[in-house]
């Protein structure tokens, strides 16, 4: 394709899997500009997404690389990944208008993992938690729909963040919805599964307390308020000026 297609540059959600890499060397080999984009966040888990990932280090890592925000520019770099070839291209990935409100009387919200193992994990850690003083509001993965059998004070929702409730608490395992409860200034805690990793994918100095099944009701009483965070400051909307100096459209 590149071959035929001939382009001058090529961009795409870039996430460092061994399909890009691939990608990266043939596009060098004939002249062609990469430009990846930060698709997913990098945590301290997230070791795939680095030059010390790859054997050939920088040579297959695209020219540049596009940030959604300055949250995980640090973690990139002790990856390997060089400082000038990073730019903050911004994102529509999280809003303040698009995050819960907290309030103490309020439902813990659990975003349940895409793994079907830990998620099935965190309900059973979990149902026994619900009370009428204590409701919890389960949602599944978007994209790893998973069986959630409601009981008294354990409900199941689809809605997205922008239209729940206001929210005592956020119990996540996985993905982004941990990330997102720290910005809303939620309690927020990291539920660790047995039988294996569940990655960790908030930036340096945004962790927050952790808890295997059988602690989870103890540190749920104990968890505090976390400061609200900027959210326009970690994911700044897009510079329309810096996306056409990237891909030289200026």
């Amino acid at each position: 394709w590149l071959a035929e297609a001939n382009p001058k540059v090529v961009s795409w959600p870039w996430e460092n899997h061994p399909w890009e890499r691939d990608f990266v060397r043939a596009a060098s080999s004939l002249g062609v500009k990469t430009l990846g984009y930060q698709h997913t966040v990098v945590g301290r888990h997230m070791f795939n997404q680095g030059a010390d990932a790859n054997l050939d280090g920088l040579d297959s890592i695209p020219r540049q690389i596009a940030l959604n925000g300055p949250a995980f520019k640090d973690d990139l770099k002790a990856r390997g990944i060089p400082e000038d070839i990073i730019t903050i291209a911004g994102s529509f990935r999280v809003g303040g208008s698009k995050l819960p409100d907290y309030a103490p009387d309020g439902p813990v919200f659990v975003a349940l993992s895409n793994n079907p193992v830990f998620a099935g994990q965190m309900i059973n850690a979990l149902r026994p938690l619900a009370a009428a003083d204590h409701l919890m509001l389960i949602k599944d993965h978007p994209l790893s729909p998973f069986p959630v059998t409601e009981s008294p004070y354990f409900s199941h929702t689809r809605l997205p963040l922008s239209e729940l409730p206001a929210l005592r608490a956020l119990v996540y395992c996985t993905g982004t919805s941990g990330l997102e409860g720290i910005l809303a200034g939620i309690p927020t805690l990291r539920f660790i599964p047995e039988g294996g990793i569940a990655l960790d994918i908030l930036p340096a100095g945004m962790q927050v307390d952790a808890s295997s099944a059988a602690a989870l009701a103890g540190c749920l009483q104990r968890l505090s308020k976390p400061p609200r965070q900027n959210a326009g400051t970690l994911f700044p909307p897009p510079e329309t000026d810096t996306w056409k100096t990237l891909l030289d459209l200026t």
